[in-house]
This record gives C-alpha cells, structure tokens and sequence, in this order.
C-alpha cells in the first residue's frame, strides 16, 4: 500500500535523463477510484509550470519516477479534498481527511483520517474504506457502519543496540 506522502518531493525524470521536476501532489478519479497520475512542479524558461504525468506513462518509479511523457490535462487534485471534514449519516464530525491510501495497481482503497490534533496524539487516525464514503463539495460523507476504531501503531527502532 501506498500512499500520497511517499510520493512527494520525489524527482521526477524523462527516460534519458532530464529532470522535469518533484511531485507536488495526486490526481484522482473518485468515480473510478483510481489515481490518474501525479502533479509536478517543474520549471521551464519562463517560469514554474506544473503538470501532470499519467500512471500509463509511467516506465518507473523507486527513488524518482522515470517517464515517458508529461501532459497539462486536468483533473481533481487531492490537495482539493485534504483537509475537509467528514460526516456521518447522523451530521457528527468523524475527522478530517490527511491522506489517501491506494494499492501498487493504483486502485484507491481508503483515506486516512484525523480525529484532530489532541485526539489524534491519544487515540490515532482511522481508515476509511473508498466504498464507505462520498465525496462532496464541502465535506466528505461517510454513510458505512459507525465502528471506525482510531489506533496509534507503536515502532520500534530496528539495529539499534543497547549498551549499559
């Protein structure tokens, strides 16, 4: 699983090697649920220009995406839908949307949500499955069961040695 933030400021790159620019966010299609492409912020001549580069131009990506071609087609952007408050059927504030989750076919499977800045540190962020949920001009709407569980997952540091 991917998702939006292990995307940005990566490099983007023509096949042969000339840089174009970094990814400044996401373009989305909620009715597919897919993601179409990344947004990149490049500069030419005449100042910065940003545009769009598909998923099938893609050749590959890692440390940088590598790619064919790079268009000025529109479409949503996520930085549009960060941010917006999420409902529930009954009008309560779940969250607030922080991040999309989408898989290595880049097929959207949910978006990570926030309960707010102080509940986020004691009880975490939620998932929300992409069939749960509409977008809408203002907010986001989550009409599936009311059973959205907030956790904090703990890391541990690997290769570190302790001495006394």
């Amino acid at each position: 699983m991917f998702r939006l933030k292990n995307f940005l400021a990566k490099k983007v790159v023509y096949a042969n090697g000339k840089k174009i620019g970094t990814v400044i966010d996401i373009a989305i299609n909620f009715s597919e649920k897919k993601v179409i492409g990344f947004a990149i912020k490049g500069i030419n001549l005449f100042g910065k220009k940003n545009k769009l580069v598909l998923i099938e131009d893609f050749i590959y990506f890692d440390e940088c995406l590598i790619v064919k071609k790079v268009t000025d087609t529109r479409y949503l952007a996520f930085s549009s839908i960060k941010g917006m408050e999420v409902i529930d059927i009954q009008g309560n504030i779940i969250g607030i949307v922080e991040d999309i989750l989408f898989d290595d076919k880049f097929i959207i499977k949910g978006l990570i949500i926030s309960p707010g800045i102080l509940r986020k540190i004691s009880v975490g962020k939620g998932v929300l499955l992409i069939n749960d949920i509409i977008i809408g001009d203002n907010n986001v709407l989550y009409y599936g069961k009311n059973n959205i569980k907030f956790s904090i997952l703990r890391h541990s540091i690997s290769g570190v040695h302790y001495y006394e």
